[in-house]
This record gives C-alpha cells, structure tokens and sequence, in this order.
C-alpha cells in the first residue's frame, strides 16, 4: 500500500510538471479574474461585515483617512473607487450620491447616532477612472463651521452618512461593497458643546436666565446680571425677600458629569435668618420657596449646594462651588464637583438667595459650568 501511494503521488508530480512545461509564456499574460468595481473604504474595517468607515480610523491610529483645513473648518473624507481582475484598464465611470433612507436604517443600532445633515456637506456626482487606472480617490467634505453653529450638541453624537456608486459605464459593480457606512466620531472634530448656555454671564447671557422673584419687592439693583456676572447685592442693608434665577439644561439619567462654578462676597456678616442656593433638578416649581420646601431630598432633586443660618458664609469669600459651600447634599461629590444626573431630558440649574432682615452683603456667582464626563 505505502508502494502504490508513493507511486500515485509522483505520478501526479510528473504531470504538473509536464502541464507547467506545456504552457506557453503567453498564457501568463492573458486576462483573467473578475472584473469588478468597487468602494475599498467598504471593506477597510472588518472585510465588508457591516460597511462601516470610521472617520478617524480607529482600528489603526496611523492611517489617517481624512484632512482638516484649520482655515475653513472643512473636513475633507478620502473616499475612492476601484476595480478588481487583471483585464487590460479601461476608462469607466461611477455615479456617486447619499443614501439617506439606508442611513437613517441604521441609526437606531448605532447608539448616540444622527444622520449628517444634508446641508452640511457636498459631494461629487460622477467619479472617472482614466484609462491605464485602477482607482480614483474623491472626498466627501463636511462644513463643521455649519455643524457647529446649527447643531451644537451634536459634539457627542456619531455622524453617520452612507455614500453608494452605481451605474458603472463599464464593468460589473460589487454589490456588496458598492455603499459605504461613514461613522464621524464627532466628539474628536467638533466642540464640547455647552450644557449650560450663558454660563459666563457675558453681554447675550440673559436670553438663558430667567430671573424670578419669588417673595418681596427686590429689584434689578439687589439681583441681576451684570459686569460679566450673577451678582446678588444685598448691600449693608438688610432686604427682605426671596430672588432666584434659572436656565434650562438638557441631561441623561445615570449620566456622569461635573459641576462647577465660581463664587466670591463681599460685606456683610454671616449669614444669619438668610440662605444662598444652588440646586440642579428637574423640577422647577413656581409656587413653592427653594429655600424652604424641598431643598434638603435627595429624591426630589440631583443636587444642592448651599450656606444657611446652621453654616454662615464668612465674608469675604473666593472660591468654587460646589467645594467652598456649607453643605451639599443629592447625587454629588463635593470635592469633584462629579454628580449623576437622576432625570433625562429637561432640567434646571437654579441659584438664588433669600433673606428675612438679615445684612448677606454681596453674593457673585459666575463661570457655570456642566461637563459631561
């Protein structure tokens, strides 16, 4: 038996061999394969399994397959064509379009995903491979100037686009990798976005504040922004009353983020039949007194961080919130200014004072600030 294997092995030796010697040095030449036209970036992150194109690149840091220009804002995405085989190479060309409705299919799986809005971006209709080409490269160039200014939270969102090639003028498409699935991680292009609007108090920030006076008659000269701040002037007087101002903030439940913000004084004594607030809820109650009624569950809101009549501010004071207040209590770290948000959706960040007859001097509040984390 080993005999007759040994025998059967070498016979089939000799006859490739003899196969190999009959060819003729043309047959290497001629055309073979499958000529087929394509969209490599189709393929370039798991072999076509999904489409997917991240911009940055992410599977591999060193390839970097897009170009900013600092000047305008444009990110430009390299995108191109190719065809497959060994056939002699012919001039052809593509159509080139967004396919909507096959992105905003995928949306829903992706997670934190949007659709790149249409007037953000261009792209070429027609790509054209000259002859004695395989390739040609395009770009899909995205105006984050236009982002930026009419979508700004979208810094934290995957921008998704699928860009398709169809009607080759030669060629047979691949209709497996004729679509590409870009996925721009916005986070690494664009700004964080401001979760707190007007948080500088600077001129235009009082549009995002809406001041209430919830007890007394206490007018623009004891609270109201001003200079570049939140400044509460109870002066050496002792008003009565209760002023405090909101601004509205967008949040996800169970989400980390971190708080801050800066705070000083002037005059006055310690704070005595008086508090100073700072709470972030997703309540935001008109008839009910935040120095008063509810301030203190952490049920009700995310958090607080105050000074009252138990824990009296000491004047002068320059410092930050909510590490330098008398007390904090909800669902944050003083030291860190770390919380987690208890509600998704709308919320409020509330700060405000209330004295009955007592000399609280000058409250400063400015720099607010959540970051998400």
């Amino acid at each position: 038996m080993k005999f007759n294997s040994c025998k059967t092995s070498c016979l089939y030796v000799f006859l490739s061999l003899l196969c190999l010697c009959a060819c003729t040095p043309d047959d290497n030449e001629k055309e073979w394969g499958v000529a087929t036209v394509y969209m490599p970036q189709a393929a370039i992150l798991n072999g076509g399994l999904s489409n997917e194109y991240p911009v940055p690149l992410n599977n591999n840091p060193s390839t970097q397959n897009y170009e900013l220009d600092s000047v305008s804002n444009m990110l430009k995405i390299t995108l191109g064509v190719y065809r497959s085989g060994l056939q002699a190479l012919r001039a052809y060309s593509v159509s080139v379009k967004a396919d909507i409705d096959a992105a905003n299919t995928l949306l829903p799986a992706m997670g934190r995903a949007v659709l790149l809005p249409t007037d953000s971006y261009t792209l070429p209709e027609k790509i054209s491979v000259p002859d004695g080409k395989r390739q040609a490269l395009f770009s899909l160039n995205v105006d984050l100037k236009q982002i930026v200014k009419s979508y700004p939270g979208y810094a934290n969102k995957k921008l998704v686009l699928v860009v398709k090639i169809s009607d080759p003028t030669l060629y047979d498409l691949n209709p497996r990798l004729s679509q590409t699935v870009i996925v721009i991680d916005g986070s690494s292009f664009l700004p964080a976005p401001k979760i707190v609007e007007g948080g500088d108090f600077q001129a235009g920030s009082e549009k995002y504040w809406t001041r209430v006076n919830y007890s007394g008659s206490l007018d623009a000269s004891v609270a109201a922004i001003k200079d570049g701040a939140l400044v509460f002037n109870y002066g050496s007087g002792s008003p009565t009353g209760e002023v405090y101002f909101y601004n509205t903030v967008e949040l996800e439940k169970d989400k980390k983020y971190k708080f801050s913000a800066t705070i000083s004084s002037a005059g006055g004594n310690n704070i005595n039949n008086a508090r100073f607030y700072l709470i972030l809820s997703h309540l935001l109650p008109t008839t009910v007194s935040y120095a008063t009624d509810g301030v203190y569950s952490s049920e009700v809101h995310t958090f607080f961080s105050m000074w009252d009549a138990w824990n009296g501010m000491k004047n002068p004071i320059n410092g930050f919130l909510p590490q330098d207040s008398g007390w904090t209590g909800g669902a944050i770290d003083k030291q860190s200014g770390i919380f987690t948000s208890k509600f998704s959706g709308k919320g409020y960040v509330i700060i405000g004072v209330a004295a009955w007859g007592s000399p609280v001097g000058i409250i400063t509040i400015d720099n607010v600030k959540i970051e998400e984390l």
